[in-house]
């Protein structure tokens, strides 16, 4: 799973309207296939193959840029609690680095859940063919607590896992666990997991 780079790109072809005018990279093209027309060059079929990964790189600009420049608010996505917000139940995380000060999981599987997840009581049921378990686990400095958690989707198919940490009053460390259970997200993805104190 690619954490943090840039989602596969994806290019729909030239619009020329008054919305979407022609950027530099095409503009160019046209003016090579215009050139090519108006003078009747004919061109080796050797030159052609070298012309074609030219273009082929300026349209991966053209569209790298198209995806950067995308605009709208990023989509809300439903997920659920590992443990209800009443629960006496805690559950925490194994296996990991207790050197790291923040570990985070994409869980996709029953085998992972076990080998990564303990609870004080049985673990709770995930259906993995339909759903991820992101979790995560970091040492803050008091007896911090999560106060919020949302899960989105931007305009490029990438996903933010944002988690909000209120202080807590008790000066003591503790590990501050979350945990979401969203709609199954395929490997190839891109997930960002941001973890933010607010006072």
């Amino acid at each position: 799973m690619n954490y943090g780079s840039s989602v596969e790109k994806r290019f729909e072809g030239f619009i020329h309207t008054p919305k979407n005018p022609p950027d530099g990279p095409q503009l160019l093209i046209g003016f090579m296939c215009q050139y090519f027309i108006e003078n009747n060059i004919k061109i080796m079929k050797t030159r052609i193959c070298y012309l074609i990964p030219i273009i082929i790189t300026l349209l991966g600009f053209s569209c790298e840029k198209n995806d950067l420049d995308c605009e709208g608010e990023p989509t809300q996505i439903p997920f659920e609690y590992l443990l209800a917000e009443n629960s006496n139940e805690t559950c925490v995380l194994k296996n990991i680095d207790d050197t790291e000060v923040q570990v985070n999981l994409i869980i996709q599987s029953q085998v992972d859940y076990e080998k990564y997840l303990e609870c004080s009581d049985t673990l709770p049921s995930i259906n993995f063919s339909e759903h991820t378990l992101l979790a995560g686990r970091l040492k803050a400095p008091n007896m911090d607590r999560v106060v919020k958690q949302t899960f989105s989707q931007d305009c490029t198919d990438r996903y933010l896992y944002y988690v909000e940490i209120g202080s807590g009053v008790a000066t003591m460390p503790s590990d501050v666990y979350y945990f979401a259970i969203v709609p199954k997200i395929i490997d190839e993805s891109t997930l960002r997991f941001e973890i933010k104190y607010v006072n």
